[in-house]
């Protein structure tokens, strides 16, 4: 039985066990996106927005969201107990999360939509739906088209991490950026890092990881000025080439539905449609 008394309060260490016993149970109602990280990692950086919802020591709900990043931030986490009327406890959770952003100067809050039961409460909150995150697969084992240019592709590591950051930041839109952290996650987490450089300057990146013979592109990315003359398809080029050599067939990667520019670079290095598309959500808190 819920009672109308319960508190919102922040997250600290001494909630730990907790938080993750609600998430790791079966029976709760649990969004989780949390890209390169774990929640056992994750819930430990001192900058995350987390609040929970207790009636006296029952964890009723949680909720959390990224670090904001250019007036930006991801709604990362909800779990809410099975037993619960989810509006009962996301509202109020929901409206302390919110009432950080706007003391944060976020303007605009996205989702991703992993699984499906929250896409009934987003609207209750605000968010409305923008576009679909698409899955693109290749799956022939035949090298790559050759690239267009002739450009300098080197290997690197995470200490080069935020020599990618740079481009990254300066490639996508203030609510695609990755910061710092995630980045040099993804970089640690990954089987591939290269830059391509022009006048051995870095101006494109890509990191790709791989699990048994299955390669995911997690980023790619080019200086603004310079997209659309071939230094994505060079890096892509190599990277196909790489895992090809070491064994890989399959490969993916997603990317926006309305970024025609970036969909056809795929499908010309032998990318298709594949599944699962995620919708994405987002609200503006202005």
């Amino acid at each position: 039985m819920i009672s109308p008394t319960f508190k919102i309060i922040p997250y600290a260490r001494r909630y730990r066990r907790a938080l993750l016993d609600l998430a790791n149970d079966g029976r709760c109602k649990l969004h989780l996106h949390l890209d390169w990280h774990v929640l056992e990692d994750w819930i430990t950086h001192p900058n995350v927005p987390i609040f929970l919802a207790w009636q006296e020591r029952d964890l009723l709900g949680v909720i959390a969201g990224s670090i904001p990043q250019a007036n930006t931030a991801w709604l990362r986490m909800v779990a809410l107990k099975d037993e619960i009327q989810p509006p009962t406890v996301l509202a109020p959770l929901w409206e302390s999360l919110r009432r950080y952003y706007r003391e944060a100067a976020v303007n605009e809050i996205g989702v991703l939509l992993t699984t499906p039961w929250i896409s009934e409460h987003l609207g209750i909150l605000g968010f409305a739906f923008q576009e679909h995150i698409v899955t693109l697969n290749r799956d022939r084992f035949e090298p790559p088209p050759a690239p267009r240019i002739e450009i300098n592709i080197r290997h690197s590591d995470f200490r080069e991490a935020d020599k990618a950051l740079v481009i990254d930041n300066a490639a996508f839109g203030p609510m695609w950026q990755m910061n710092a952290q995630a980045i040099r996650q993804a970089v640690r987490d990954s089987s591939s890092f290269t830059f391509a450089e022009l006048d051995q300057r870095p101006v494109g990146y890509q990191i790709t990881s791989q699990i048994g013979r299955t390669a995911h592109l997690s980023r790619l990315a080019v200086l603004p000025g310079l997209q659309g003359k071939g230094i994505g398809g060079a890096l892509l080029s190599e990277m196909i080439g790489d895992f090809l050599r070491r064994g890989v067939m399959l490969f993916s990667v997603n990317t926006q539905e309305t970024n025609l520019q970036s969909r056809r670079l795929y499908e010309h290095y032998g990318f298709e449609q594949g599944s699962p598309n995620m919708p994405y959500w987002s609200v503006r808190i202005s």
